[in-house]
């Protein structure tokens, strides 16, 4: 009984390594190679039969090195495409190269190129389906014209790995004649099929696909909607401005979301005056990422937006306010300057704050004033926003900083200090030295840890003398200066 099982495993691995073999072969009969062919030539094809798969992809191999003249081996080439055994190849003794006699006969057909087209596109009509695939595969990384009428009849295929391989050949020729059989793909029962489909059409750039491709962003398949989504705006983004602006400012009001996103991030990419309205509109959309990309389609476009968005710091809703802010402040154009000045007076926390944000990205030193005046403000995140903005406006603001010392304001004075601090001008040294004997601690504090970091000599009499104050936190701080200063005093 058990010789039995045994004989039967040893038949049974036989019958499998024959069945591999003979699957390997070329389909046509090794009889059938011309004897009035060169040597060589012949002697590679015969090499293709080989019972060794490393020597099969090594004829395919040194067929493709010959090009046009390996002409006569297409057929046989063909033949083990559906050969896919696997071969390890050393280029040298450390690098070794996955590979197949299938993966070398289809490099070695498109090395051989124009000779190869007619015998591919007999392939793909009949036969094993694994050759079908590889012979449409492969007619559609050679992009030649000729394959385009057999690959379209190809999408009708009643196997949907060859509809879905032909509807991507095609997009790899881009050509038009394909347009209107991949737009009927579209309808196509198998969703990758659609998809490879409106994939496709976005490579072919047809208009004639706009609307086919709107229509398919409804598809019931996520991963559809995606590719038709990508294929507009492929198409509308390689449109000329003057073919594209009106189609999508119309479909800014389009009921889809999806192709009002589309519509947006294609505006994006060609900036024109003439979108700015209706995408200052699309800041309301009831879509987050089409509020989103309408915000960037107008920074893109950039100083014809302004006069716009200027208007919209005064509409009725805070947060519309708000995003007019923070779009000009990315814009950094100085005629927004005066009307975010009036904005930080808002009485909206967010409205401020961006205004505020905004006026720092511009830097014009018509903000610093009042922007002094919002380290008072009632909103703690705006005090400290504003006070960023003047460091970051810096030296202009030097001079309305030391006014501000003499704010009967605590708050305003001591962030006053701090912000020149930051700037490091020496201007500021004997105004905040002034700031020692001021009343509050917090401000004394502030002058000395100010000094220390403005880094002036000059500055080294004045801590010396707060080192005797009343306020052992402004003594430490002062102290500390002095060591910024290189001066070490002995207590």
């Amino acid at each position: 009984m058990k010789k039995s099982i045994i004989y039967l495993t040893l038949a049974a691995f036989f019958l499998f390594f024959a069945q591999a073999y003979c699957d390997a072969q070329p389909q046509m009969s090794k009889d059938s190679i011309p004897v009035n062919l060169p040597a060589s030539l012949i002697s590679q094809i015969e090499r293709l039969y080989s019972s060794d798969a490393a020597e099969r992809a090594d004829a395919a191999l040194k067929l493709g090195e010959l090009g046009h003249g390996a002409a006569p081996a297409v057929p046989y080439l063909i033949g083990v495409l559906n050969d896919t055994f696997p071969v390890v190849v050393r280029t040298d003794p450390s690098v070794a190269v996955a590979t197949s006699p299938a993966k070398e006969a289809l490099a070695a057909l498109k090395k051989i190129g124009k000779p190869a087209v007619g015998p591919l596109i007999n392939a793909m009509k009949y036969g094993d389906v694994t050759v079908r695939k590889t012979a449409v595969e492969t007619l559609g990384e050679m992009k030649d014209a000729d394959a385009v009428e057999p690959l379209v009849a190809a999408l009708k295929d009643k196997e949907v790995s060859i509809r879905k391989s032909a509807a991507e050949a095609l997009g790899r020729i881009k050509d038009s004649h394909a347009v209107f059989p991949l737009i009927s793909a579209l309808k196509d029962s198998d969703p990758s099929v659609r998809e490879c489909a409106a994939a496709a059409l976005g490579e072919i750039n047809d208009t004639r696909a706009i609307e086919p491709l709107i229509t398919a962003l409804k598809d019931k398949k996520s991963r559809v909607q995606q590719a038709s989504g990508e294929a507009l705006h492929k198409i509308m983004s390689r449109l000329s401005d003057k073919q594209a602006i009106e189609p999508l400012i119309a479909a800014l009001q389009y009921p889809d979301y999806e192709l009002r996103r589309i519509a947006v991030r294609t505006l994006a990419d060609i900036p024109d005056a003439r979108a700015v309205a209706p995408l200052i509109n699309a800041l309301k959309d009831q879509d987050e990422q089409v509020r989103n990309e309408a915000a960037k389609a107008l920074i893109k476009i950039g100083p014809p937006s302004v006069e716009l968005l200027v208007i919209e710091l005064k509409d009725d809703d805070p947060i519309m306010q708000a995003k007019a802010a923070m779009i000009l402040g990315e814009i950094k154009d100085p005629r927004a300057t005066v009307p975010l000045i009036d904005a930080i007076k808002e009485e909206s926390r967010v409205v401020r704050f961006e205004a505020v944000k905004a006026l720092g990205k511009i830097g014009d030193e018509r903000a610093v004033e009042p922007l002094i005046d919002k380290l008072k403000d009632r909103d703690e995140q705006i005090r400290e926003e504003a006070a960023k903005t003047l460091k970051a406006i810096g030296v202009p603001a030097v001079e309305h900083l030391i006014k501000a010392l003499q704010d009967k304001n605590i708050r305003v004075k001591a962030r006053a200090i701090t912000i020149l601090g930051e700037i490091r001008d020496s201007r500021a040294v004997i105004p905040i030295a002034e700031a020692l004997k001021d009343q509050a601690w917090v401000v004394r504090s502030e002058a000395a840890m100010a000094l220390g970091k403005i880094g002036d000599p000059g500055a080294a009499k004045y801590l010396r003398e707060a080192l005797s104050d009343k306020d052992a936190y402004v003594r430490e701080v002062a102290d500390g200066a002095l060591r910024q200063l290189g001066v070490q005093e002995r207590r």
